[in-house]
């Protein structure tokens, strides 16, 4: 068995809280299409540009702070435009203003986010956002009419969602 010499060529630098990162479980990890490295954690967004940290997290006094600050996941669209999941719903940052837009679960409207706890996100083939919840199934997510349809588990429908 011989080893490949690219692979002894790979280096590891970490990174931990002392550099800056907000919190030391990753949960999620994207590099955007501006080679920014954002990092999900227990406790806030971190963006690292190769030098410092920029955190981001929820600030009662601030409704365009991040919505949560466990953040499970993110995803860059294929606009550049950045989706953060958390356990308080599913938040777009606006990176020229650094601020956050909220999308909930609101109790009486069937056209609102599932359920608030966003675990996942993918964007298909045409544009259309995917967002994966915990306790609310799947959401197809309108982003010109910033509603969205849910899929859920149906006991009496054996073709809806497991």
């Amino acid at each position: 068995m011989t080893l490949n010499p690219l692979y002894a060529q790979i280096k590891f630098e970490h990174l931990t809280v002392a550099d800056g990162l907000s919190q030391s479980v990753v949960l999620c990890i994207l590099q955007d299409s501006q080679g920014f490295m954002w990092f999900c954690t227990e406790d806030g967004l971190n963006k690292y540009d190769g030098y410092k940290f920029t955190v981001y997290k929820h600030d009662p006094d601030n409704p365009n702070s991040l919505s949560g600050n466990y953040v499970w996941s993110i995803h860059e669209d294929d606009t550049g435009i950045l989706w953060i999941g958390t356990s308080n719903g599913l938040d777009k940052f606006d990176l020229a203003h650094e601020t956050f837009v909220h999308y909930q679960h609101e109790e009486n409207d069937p056209n609102s986010l599932s359920h608030n706890d966003v675990r996942a996100i993918e964007e298909d083939h045409t544009g259309t956002l995917w967002i994966g919840t915990y306790g609310g199934g799947l959401n197809k997510f309108d982003r010109q009419t910033e509603k969205f349809v849910r899929y859920q588990h149906d006991e009496n429908n054996p073709h809806s969602l497991s």
